[in-house]
Formats: structure tokens, sequence, C-alpha cells
């Protein structure tokens, strides 16, 4: 009987077992680096699995979270899990119901359930349970909420349906179209003020932290939110993938660290002290977020093709006429406008001020000689 390893026997644990259970340990960490991104060397292990902490948190919540919903899935342990997303890599072109996925899950399938007798009934659970493994993979691996809505755990992200007709690829390039920008704005920059701290000071926009790629640098209008994702170390990872693992287009993964660059500057003070707060106040943030250098040129919007449209939105919110006094001060863009209205403000304070103070002295004034004539009548 071979001995197994730490790592080997670990990759035989349950994925949903009946209780919460610690994220994974440092080896099967880079075992799941290893199969989603790229290989990463014994002596480098520790230190790149300091940097996924925050992803790796995802992982497990997931895990806890798929258990919770009573989904059942195909794959059971990690084994299984590393085993699928392999798999999909190698088929990431063909369609989401070509035979090759349907005869990666035909041995377990046999094993499972027993067709021959024409129980449809138990064919269908077992269908179900393959299209939640491919679903959970997905999420994990490329951390894209896929999945119908009765399979969707997270209220209040956007949700992304992976159609039987179309491939990963397809999938990938729906979820993440090319915007061409438009040449009436060729030439303009993105304001050196545009970050995550002036979004909420002064813009009146709440910064709400995702998981799910997508949701990245989504307005929310009505409740006056924007979306950003936060996970830049599995974004490196994504970039530096090659060969089968290197599913997004790298120009996408540059964008986006950018924007991060842009929106979580390490220059300016304001918004590094704005986002240590955020660290503490929201521990899975991933903190290579904030430490992202902005590259020459990555002011200018056309260099981004795949996320201009949005940040043309967000920056036009930012940019829209403060909606509350607090705005009003923080908002020092311009700073003739700033002291004008200010000084307006000042002046209309004091007016009332003083008309209120003349008010009631007149009317202190009409009692005391209203108060004298009563008496000089009575005497």
């Amino acid at each position: 009987m071979s001995t197994q390893t730490p790592a080997s026997a670990e990759l035989d644990d349950q994925l949903f077992p009946n209780h919460a259970v610690p994220p994974p340990s440092l080896e099967l960490q880079t075992n799941i680096h290893n199969t989603f991104w790229s290989p990463i060397d014994s002596t480098s292990s520790a230190q790149d699995a300091q940097h996924h902490a925050a992803y790796f948190q995802y992982f497990r919540a997931q895990c806890d979270a798929w258990r919770a919903s009573g989904c059942e899935a195909a794959t059971e342990t990690y084994q299984d899990l590393l085993e699928l997303v392999t798999f999909l890599q190698t088929v990431q072109e063909e369609r989401r119901d070509c035979p090759q996925i349907a005869a990666f899950f035909q041995l377990s399938l046999q094993k499972s359930h027993s067709t021959d007798d024409g129980d449809l009934r138990d064919f269908q659970k077992s269908k179900m349970s393959i299209d939640n493994a491919i679903n959970f993979a997905v999420r994990v691996w490329l951390m894209l909420n896929v999945g119908a809505e009765k399979v969707g755990i997270y209220p209040g992200k956007s949700q992304v349906v992976w159609l039987e007709s179309e491939s990963l690829k397809e999938l990938v390039c729906r979820c993440f179209p090319l915007n061409e920008p438009d040449e009436k704005v060729s030439d303009c920059r993105i304001p050196y003020s545009f970050n995550a701290y002036s979004l909420e000071r002064i813009g009146g926009l709440e910064i709400v932290w995702t998981d799910h790629l997508p949701d990245h640098l989504r307005l929310n209008e009505d409740l006056c939110t924007v979306s950003l994702y936060h996970h830049a170390s599995v974004l490196q990872s994504c970039k530096s993938a090659s060969g089968i693992r290197a599913v997004y287009q790298e120009e996408l993964l540059a964008e986006m660290l950018q924007t991060l660059a842009l929106l979580l500057p390490r220059s300016n003070t304001k918004c590094k002290r704005w986002f240590r707060r955020s660290l503490k106040k929201y521990p899975k943030l991933d903190p290579l977020a904030g430490d992202i250098e902005l590259l020459p040129g990555s002011r200018k919007l056309d260099r981004y093709r795949y996320w201009n449209e949005r940040l043309r939105i967000v920056i036009k919110a930012y940019e829209s006429e403060p909606r509350a006094l607090p705005q009003w001060w923080h908002d020092r863009r311009n700073k003739v406008q700033w002291y004008t209205f200010w000084v307006a403000v000042l002046v209309l304070l004091l007016t009332i001020v003083f008309g209120l103070i003349q008010s009631i002295t007149g009317a202190i004034q009409a009692y005391y000689a209203s108060k004298a004539v009563l008496q000089s009548q009575s005497g």
C-alpha cells in the first residue's frame, strides 16, 4: 500500500462537508493554483499563498454556501474539482453540451445511477448534479457567478447563465465585450482626482467590493454604488497563465489591473489611508488591490477597449453636480466655484442670523413699548 503525502491525502477531502472547515492548507492551495492558473515553485509557495489569502477565503465561502444551498454536485472531493477544471481547460472552445463533457461524467454517472430500469428521475438528478459541478468549478476557477437563478446563492450580484449552445470562450467574450472608444472622446483624459476615496467623498457613491469579475466598475444609479473587483492577485495569476490555462484575454486583465491602479493610487495619501480603513472593515479584501503600479498613458480613456464604457459612466456620475452639502464641502476641484458657493452660503447664513436677531429685538422692543403704554394708561 503506497504512503500518501499530506497534500495528496487532502485532495481526497470532501469539498462540501457537513461542517464548516478552514481554508485549504498551503500544499492544497499550491495544487489549486497550479491547476487553475500557472505553476509556482515550492520556494515561492508561502509568499504566493499569503498574496492569495483573500481568494482562498472566497473559495472556502463558496464551498460553505454551496453546501448550505443543498445543491447536489457531481464533484465531491478536491481531486474531482481539479480534474474537472483541467478537463474544461482542454475543451474551452467546445459547446457546453458537447459529447466530450458528457463522456467525462459518463463513468461516474453509470456508477451513481442505473438508467437501464428507465428511472428517468434518477438520470435527470444526475444531469443536474453535473451542471452544478460545472457551475461551481467555473465560479471558483474564473470567479464568474455562473448558474441559473434557482442555483444562485448570492443575491445582489449579477448572474451569468452559461448557455448549452456556447463554449466557455464564447461565454467569456459575452461577459467582457470589446467596446471601441468613441472618436469624440479619443483625447479625453481621466481626472487626477478620480479615485475611490473621491468617488465616496465628492461623488456621493459608495464603493461595493465584489468577487464577481463581470461586476467590476458596475454603477448602480438607484443605490448610488460602484462595484470594484478587488482580487488583484487572481488577476495577476490569470495574466501569467499560458496555454490552455489562459482563458481570459491578457489585454482584459491588464486593463482591469490599471483600473484598480486608477481608483486605488499608491501615490495618493488620502486614498491609501481610506483603503487601509477598508482593509480593517473588510478583512477579506485583497491588499494587493491597493498596490498596483499605474503605467504611463493609463489616464487616457481610449486606452481601455474593454472598460472604457463603464469608466465613462462612472466618471460622468462623479463629475455631476453634488447632491448634498458634505459633497459640496469636499468638492474642491474648481476652487473659484467652491469659494463662490461657500461665500454665498455664509452670506445667506449671516443674513438669516441677523434677520432673526433683528426680528427678536424688534419683538422685544414692541413688547416693552406696549407694556409701557398699558402702564401709563392704567396710571
